[in-house]
C-alpha cells in the first residue's frame, strides 16, 4: 500500500512542475521526452534482482520514477492541436488512450502467465522505446503557443 500510496501522490507534484518548467522554456517536446525517458530507465532497474529482493530499493525506485512523470504535456498538446472548434472530441482520445490501457493489461497478463515476469519489463521497455521514437519524429518541436 506504502509504494502504491507514494507513486500516486508524487505525480501530483512533479506534473505540475514538469508542465512549468516545459512552458516557461518552450519546450514542451523536450520536457516529455527526457521525462519519460528518466521514468523508463528508472522503472526499468526494478528487474534487476539487487533492486527487487529489497522493500526499500523497490519503494525508492517506484516513487523516483514517478518524479519524472509528465503525461500532461502530451494532454495540452493534444488539445492544442484540436483547436478550439475540435476541443469536444478531446474526450474520444482519452477514451481510446483507456481503452487501449485495460487491453494492453489483459495481454500483458496473459504474457505473463504463458511467459513469464521478466517480459513485463522487456515489452515496457520496447513500448516506451516506440513511443519516445514516435513523439520525437511526429511531434512537432514547438507549437503553435509556444
Amino acid at each position: 500500500g506504502l509504494i502504491e500510496g507514494l507513486r500516486t501522490a508524487v505525480p501530483t507534484i512533479s506534473m505540475v512542475v514538469w508542465g512549468v518548467v516545459a512552458d516557461s522554456f518552450h519546450c514542451r517536446k523536450f520536457v516529455w521526452i527526457m521525462t519519460k525517458l528518466a521514468s523508463t530507465c528508472i522503472l526499468l532497474l526494478l528487474a534487476v534482482p539487487y533492486v527487487y529482493r529489497s522493500f526499500v530499493r523497490i519503494l525508492v525506485v517506484s516513487v523516483s520514477a514517478q518524479l519524472f512523470v509528465s503525461s500532461g504535456i502530451l494532454d495540452a498538446f493534444t488539445l492544442e492541436q484540436l483547436g478550439a472548434e475540435k476541443k469536444m472530441y478531446y474526450g474520444r482520445y482519452r477514451l481510446y488512450a483507456s481503452l487501449s490501457w485495460g487491453v494492453g493489461s489483459i495481454v500483458m497478463g496473459w504474457v505473463t502467465d504463458h511467459y513469464g515476469f521478466d517480459w513485463n519489463f522487456i515489452m515496457f521497455g520496447l513500448l516506451s522505446a516506440v513511443m519516445i521514437v514516435t513523439v520525437t519524429t511526429k511531434i512537432p518541436d514547438i507549437t503553435s503557443s509556444e
